[in-house]
């Protein structure tokens, strides 16, 4: 086993020894959030074709279309009024958040707010501008996916810009 930190090893081995059932429980209340689904889901598939190559069937291994809006992969089967959730506004820095308090002393100037690694890390120092939720929520609109053919969805006004915030993210980019 190659040589890991400390945090590494622990969090390695505490996921080695759990259970089948709490590492599923886990895995579903992860895929919960949007922008780990995919992940997960592209992972599973990867781990599923290395097992079992032969046994997949093509209508299996078909590419499911991305949503032009949420950017989320889709079953057109299964696609509702309600499969599509998105945010109309931006998602911005909210600097007034607890997680950002150790950060003042380690040079904020520096910090990449807009990195979606440090979005996906700290979404609670994140809020939304059209409903004030945290920058991970699924959503604050609901509709049926769009694919790449379909015209996309029209934002609603933005409400009024807190001075506390800076925009960092348009959901219709």
């Amino acid at each position: 086993m190659p040589s890991v930190n400390k945090t590494e090893k622990i969090w390695s081995e505490t996921i080695l020894t759990a259970s089948e059932d709490h590492v599923k429980t886990v895995l579903y209340t992860l895929c919960k959030e949007s922008n780990l689904r995919i992940k997960v889901l592209e992972q599973l598939e990867k781990l599923q074709k290395a097992e079992n190559p032969k046994k997949r069937k093509h209508s299996e291994t078909k590419t499911l279309p991305k949503c032009t809006v949420c950017n989320q992969q889709f079953d057109e089967s299964k696609n509702t009024a309600k499969s599509c959730k998105w945010h109309p506004g931006n998602r911005e820095v909210d600097f007034e958040a607890d997680c950002w308090v150790d950060m003042w002393e380690d040079d904020i100037k520096a910090f990449d707010f807009e990195d979606e690694d440090v979005v996906s890390e700290w979404p609670e120092g994140y809020r939304w501008d059209c409903c004030d939720e945290d920058g991970d929520h699924a959503g604050c609109m609901e509709g049926p996916h769009k694919g790449a053919s379909a015209k996309s969805k029209s934002a609603s006004p933005k409400p009024k810009k807190s001075s506390k915030r800076a925009k960092i993210h348009t959901s219709e980019e």
